[in-house]
């Protein structure tokens, strides 16, 4: 075909073939090329990608790892809030403030456990504000003390520890325990189903309900509009955390010594007034607010004791009226039956020892019915012990106020008399009843299985009204004594106790047991002057000794003269030295029983059948 073109068309169609050939050889070469490309490129791709997934498993790994680092911080938060709480708690019932240590130790705690606050269940959260509320009172005060004590209770309603630490602690800074009324059967319901209905996060993907954040309205929390996310005040930092948060079993419930049942609430801030009772032996007692503070037990003489001591004297003169040994000294720490198992426990108790408490309540309180045979007998052991701690004081007074009819008089007197208590008595008459108690609801409150112990302040306010056992009476009076009367002030730290009450104390002169009279027609003398008993050098006695020294401390109130006795006789005095001289011969006991014998008129004597040899002749 080329042959039949022309010269000059050959040579155009050669040129063209020419090019055309230089175009392909150019062209297959970048191709070539860029197939080799793509090909590095997938290879490198494939390699980045097994690349990023070691890094991916080495990541999921470091954030595990980090997990369970922050959740065996939060477990040792947990921890040492529980063991410095359970130590605390202890502390309060022994009457004792914290060393200095062991006050750092729980403000340390405090410090470090707060951020987790958010991530723990309302029990643990309950701990920590308990923990907080107690070193707070005993660092600053019970003023700085409330906040989180009320939030405690709140928090857990359920745990009888937070509910009597909001009781103590409101008491202590001169307010009203909080009263929470329980959820009705319909709230709990709503509060369930609530519950129920709804996907919090941390909850398994794809389960039903819509996922919410916050708290539902059917938990208990002060000021609940927020999870702490805008909240102000005390309670930002104790919002705790929703399903998912943390919890663990607790040891608090059940430790503190003390019913908040049991207080009187509506006398908390009522007024008494001065008064002046005449006693039985012819001495009187008067209260002033203005110079000392009061501590006053009213008390009941059940209708059994009423008929068992209501009888007429024994005819036979040496019939002696025998009066029961104490078994130990009144220090020894008694037990509460007031509240359901309450066992005092140590800082070693242990998950078993907490189980097997709970396996011998029904035991205890079997045991407890039968050896308890007085009700009020717990009651008048430990305000012994604040006695014997604070009678030496002059800001302070103590008296027992019998509320029977005053028809009842020689009866109270022998059950005095087969239990002596070593402050003064008096029979609340109506005149006494109607001005300085007006206030005060004794008759419907007072009954003879349930005493009731009222402090009373310098302004003449009662700040506290309930049972005398426990440790809230006594740590009440420190504050009252240490620091400033005036609820709006505060109080200064309460009073260091290095030891628990371990022995009986007592000082090297006993008072004068007073054993009051309500006859409003007996003339009121000045204090009768008696024998002081110079007890041993050493201030640890025996328990016999404290005996000895009670009997004769009562004998010595007893032989009153012939013209003020009224009603009473010389019986029970010489029955009482009788018994001193048999127990305790040869003691300074003994001598003194002897002089008292001797001081009787002769026709006592002679009526008595005292002879020579007991009034040491």
């Amino acid at each position: 075909m080329l042959k039949k073109l022309s010269k000059p068309d050959r040579k155009k169609i050669s040129t063209v073939l020419v090019l055309l050939c230089i175009i392909i050889t150019i062209v297959n070469p970048s191709h070539d090329a860029k197939a080799q490309r793509r090909g590095g490129r997938t290879g490198r791709q494939e390699r980045g990608g097994s690349t990023r997934t070691r890094e991916g498993g080495r990541n999921q790994q470091a954030q595990e790892a980090q997990a369970e680092k922050r959740q065996q911080a939060l477990e040792n938060a947990v921890a040492a809030i529980d063991a410095d709480l359970l130590e605390m708690l202890n502390l309060v019932n022994q009457q004792r403030r914290p060393g200095k240590n062991q006050l750092d130790s729980a403000k340390e705690t405090i410090q470090k456990s707060r951020r987790y606050m958010k991530q723990l269940q309302d029990n643990m959260a309950g701990q920590f504000l308990m923990l907080n509320a107690w070193t707070d009172y005993f660092d600053a005060g019970a003023e700085k003390a409330l906040s989180p004590a009320t939030l405690a209770y709140r928090k857990n309603q359920a745990n009888n520890d937070a509910h009597a630490t909001q009781t103590a602690i409101a008491v202590l800074a001169g307010k009203k325990p909080l009263v929470l009324r329980e959820k009705s059967q319909t709230q709990e319901l709503a509060a369930t189903r609530s519950e129920t209905g709804r996907t919090r996060r941390g909850d398994t993907a794809g389960s039903p309900g819509r996922q919410t954040r916050g708290r539902s309205r059917g938990q208990d929390m002060p000021n609940a509009r927020g999870r702490g996310r805008g909240r102000t005040g005390p309670e930002a930092d104790y919002a705790a955390g929703g399903a998912a948060s943390y919890s663990a079993n607790i040891s608090s419930g059940n430790i503190l010594n003390l019913n908040p049942d049991s207080i009187k609430a509506d006398w908390l801030g009522r007024k008494v007034g001065q008064f002046r009772l005449n006693c039985l032996n012819g001495t009187t007692f008067e209260y002033n607010p203005a110079e000392a503070n009061l501590c006053v037990l009213f008390w009941k003489l059940a209708a059994a004791d009423l008929a068992q001591y209501g009888g007429s004297e024994s005819s036979e003169p040496n019939d002696i009226t025998e009066i029961p040994q104490i078994s130990a000294p009144l220090s020894q720490s008694p037990s509460y039956p007031s509240r359901s198992g309450r066992r005092e426990r140590t800082p070693q108790s242990s998950m078993f020892d907490r189980r097997m408490l709970t396996e011998r309540r029904s035991a205890f309180f079997t045991e407890e019915a039968t050896t308890q045979t007085d009700p009020a007998s717990t009651q008048i052991s430990e305000l012994g012990n604040l006695f014997r701690s604070k009678f030496k004081r002059p800001d302070v007074k103590f008296i027992a106020l019998n509320t029977n009819n005053p028809k009842a008089a020689p009866a109270v007197v022998a059950k005095l008399l087969q239990s002596p208590w070593p402050w003064a008595q008096a029979m609340l008459d109506e005149d006494t009843a109607g001005s300085a108690f007006a206030e005060l609801d004794i008759t419907k409150k007072v009954t003879s299985d349930q005493p009731v112990l009222a402090v009373i302040d310098k302004t003449g306010t009662v700040r506290y009204a309930g049972p005398a056992a426990g440790f809230l009476p006594p740590m009440l009076v420190d504050d009252l004594l240490s620091g400033s009367t005036d609820p709006k002030t505060g109080y200064d730290s309460p009073k260091t106790i290095d030891k628990p009450r371990t022995g009986l104390q007592v000082s090297h002169t006993q008072p004068a047991v007073q054993l009051s009279k309500t006859s409003q027609t007996a003339p009121a003398t000045n204090q009768q002057a008696t024998d002081q008993i110079e007890p041993p050098q050493d201030t640890e006695i025996t328990a016999e000794d404290f005996q000895a020294q009670k009997l004769l401390t009562y004998a010595q109130g007893l032989f009153i003269p012939a013209g003020q006795k009224g009603f009473m006789t010389s019986k029970m005095g010489v029955d009482l030295c009788r018994q001193i001289l048999r127990k305790y011969p040869n003691t300074t006991y003994a001598d003194e029983a002897r002089k008292l014998l001797r001081s009787l008129p002769p026709d006592e004597q002679k009526k008595y059948n005292i002879t020579p040899e007991e009034m040491g002749l």
